[in-house]
């Protein structure tokens, strides 16, 4: 016996066949299917452990937002942390490349072809937008389905990006430092306004459901209103500061910058040479000449190590961060998706 099944798209009143859609939303919905299959029967049949998807050019026929619901579902269901999916995409599409987390780079010269791995996105679009592979997209427009939250430096970006994940596995927040988006950035809340304001026609180019949230230490609370300035309320940017009540309060001001706001054990894991100390009030104290390594170690444990339990003073404050990024949408389309009877043959 064969089933067949077809689906309707509901808009308001109006009842849309599957035959008499555009092959764009059939691509996205045909993507959606496999992976409800997949969820559901991946035990009766085939690898049990794992499944891997091989898809040649995902973004054929499709116009730009959906090319990015496409790029941006494939990245979602092959990140979840119950996944067990890994999806291996050929493309040509900026927007494909820019929700992948790992990009491979294929030429060919000489009738030789050539694997280049070691490059990372940003570079990757560079390099196939000066080949004539795909355009160039600016970075802080990159990932336009994404809220983006732009912190100072590595180690915030570490923390910050893995305390979200720890906090909602699902979540779309992407999280980034001046680094990755303009060549010989230093970092610090004055390259990153410098930044802001000469890039302020780009940032208001985003959606208002994918936000920029620019991130500040808390002794930059001066600097907010610099930073809000370009800007009009309705643009899609927000600054927020850390509190000092997200302050580990054993921590004195010698621990500086994300650090202060980290557990006694993230402490502890990475202080290897002995070089933090107590004052008699019990406050943990370091010299500043042993603050630059214990901060490259303490980067280190972050990485690989963070816990749920190490985010408690910090933890209110992420909460309120992820609910400020992810805004929902009013514009949204209020479609449903409603199967039609099974057609049944043999």
């Amino acid at each position: 016996m064969i089933f067949a099944f077809g689906y309707k798209l509901v808009t308001g009143d109006v009842e849309i066949d599957d035959i008499a859609q555009g092959s764009g939303v059939q691509s996205l919905l045909m993507f959606q299917t496999l992976s409800l299959i997949d969820r559901d029967y991946f035990q009766k049949f085939g690898w049990k452990q794992a499944a891997v998807w091989a898809v040649e050019e995902p973004e054929s026929s499709l116009h730009s937002s959906l090319e990015a619901r496409v790029a941006s579902y494939l990245a979602s269901v092959s990140n979840e942390s119950s996944s067990r999916l890994q999806i291996v995409s050929t493309t040509h599409s900026d927007l494909i490349l820019q929700y992948s987390d790992h990009p491979v780079f294929v030429s060919q010269s000489g009738g030789e072809t050539k694997f280049e791995c070691k490059l990372n996105k940003r570079q990757a679009l560079e390099e196939a937008a000066r080949v004539g592979i795909s355009r160039w997209v600016h970075p802080i427009l990159a990932e336009p389905l994404s809220p983006i939250i732009l912190v100072e430096g590595k180690y915030d970006e570490a923390f910050v990006k893995r305390a979200l994940i720890l906090l909602n596995p699902s979540s779309p927040i992407c999280v980034r430092y001046l680094e990755q988006l303009e060549d010989g950035a230093t970092g610090g809340v004055e390259h990153m306004l410098r930044y802001i304001k000469s890039n302020a026609n780009a940032v208001r180019m985003r959606s208002k459901d994918a936000p920029v949230i620019v991130l500040l230490d808390w002794d930059s609370e001066k600097k907010r209103d610099e930073f809000q300035k370009p800007f009009k309320p309705e643009d899609p940017i927000r600054v927020m500061v850390w509190p000092e009540s997200a302050f580990n309060p054993r921590l004195g001001p010698t621990f500086r910058g994300i650090e202060r706001h980290m557990s006694d054990r993230l402490i502890a894991e990475a202080d290897i040479s002995r070089v933090v100390g107590d004052k008699p009030d019990g406050t943990r104290i370091i010299e500043r000449k042993e603050y630059d390594a214990l901060k490259e170690r303490i980067y280190n444990v972050v990485l690989t190590d963070l816990k749920r339990e190490d985010l408690g003073f910090a933890e209110a404050f992420l909460q309120e961060l992820g609910k400020a990024a992810v805004v929902p949408s009013d514009t949204a389309p209020k479609d449903k998706l409603v199967l039609a009877p099974p057609v049944i043959g043999c």
